[in-house]
């Protein structure tokens, strides 16, 4: 069995003891049972085709989603207890970079996750768009910067080595290496 394989492993158990909120034994052991059921009956993807994960990126990501959660949750909090005029609900379009279909349902899910947001429908063709509906608009702006953060983040966490590459070539301003493997496929 390879790295990534027992890396899959694991987290599908730690996922599976977070959703029973029970980390007794038992729980442990039905889930290992369970994720190596899984990652045995289900073949791994190539990694430029699907989500490929960096563990130290992917524990930011995970760090930065918790953190993401406890200040949305504050933020609706504050709507909920508030006068009324301040709830300015809305629907917004986001335009991603749609390195990956993993990576896009990645964020569409950190969305919907986050109280206060979540992801009304993620369109793919001719370009990645998602449509977030926010119980609070502030700036359009923002909202929009906050998603593509988002995304950054997680593109770091589970992108392939050429998504990272583009994004780092993007966020810096170089232009992309000549070797982006998503040219090819066109």
């Amino acid at each position: 069995m390879n790295p990534r394989s027992v890396l899959l492993i694991a987290w599908l158990t730690l996922m599976w003891v977070a959703l029973w909120g029970d980390p007794a034994p038992g729980t442990v052991l039905g889930g290992l049972l369970v994720a190596t059921a899984i990652a045995l009956a289900v073949p791994p993807r190539h990694p430029e085709h699907g989500v490929q994960i960096h563990p130290w990126a992917a524990l930011r990501f995970v760090v930065f989603v918790a953190w993401s959660l406890v200040v949305s949750t504050w933020d609706v909090v504050l709507v909920v207890l508030a006068p009324r005029g301040r709830l300015r609900a809305g629907i917004v379009a986001v335009p991603l970079r749609g390195v990956s279909d993993g990576v896009t349902t990645v964020v569409a899910n950190s969305i919907t996750l986050t109280p206060g947001t979540f992801t009304v429908e993620v369109v793919t063709e001719p370009s990645t768009i998602v449509y977030v509906h926010a119980l609070s608009l502030g700036e359009l702006d923002d909202l929009r910067a906050d998603v593509l953060h988002l995304e950054a983040v997680a593109i770091r966490a589970f992108g392939s080595d050429a998504d990272i590459a583009a994004l780092r070539a993007e966020l810096t301003g170089a232009p992309p290496a000549a070797t982006d493997d998503r040219e090819e496929a066109s």
